[in-house]
């Protein structure tokens, strides 16, 4: 992991529950957790045999130093768009994140 390979920014977006409203539905924002600087690994498609038979979905797989704790329940924007975090890999002794980006949300919030 080389900190030139890192040009782009990627935003990590924490759910921040506010309340519940009157039809019991749980309210919040997600606001900026972090702004970091990643490294694209990868970027298209990406095959593999899942329960129902072989599954193919659009994603993204980046890398970022390991400044923050990144759970797979926040989302990232990257390049204008908003992604959710499928998987979570510490590189090294946590010297960096590798992050595995699912298909663009949408809305972004």
């Amino acid at each position: 992991m080389r900190a030139g390979k890192m040009v782009h920014p990627l935003a990590v977006l924490r759910w921040q529950p506010s309340g519940v409203d009157a039809n019991g539905t749980q309210q919040g924002t997600w606001p900026t957790l972090a702004t970091l600087r990643a490294e694209l690994v990868q970027e298209g498609q990406e095959a593999g045999a899942g329960q129902t038979g072989l599954t193919q979905e659009a994603g993204l797989t980046v890398r970022v130093r390991a400044a923050v704790d990144i759970t797979a329940a926040d989302r990232v924007t990257f390049r204008g768009k908003t992604y959710s975090v499928d998987r979570v890999e510490v590189i090294g002794r946590r010297r960096g994140l590798e992050l595995v980006l699912s298909d663009q949300l949408d809305g972004g919030t």
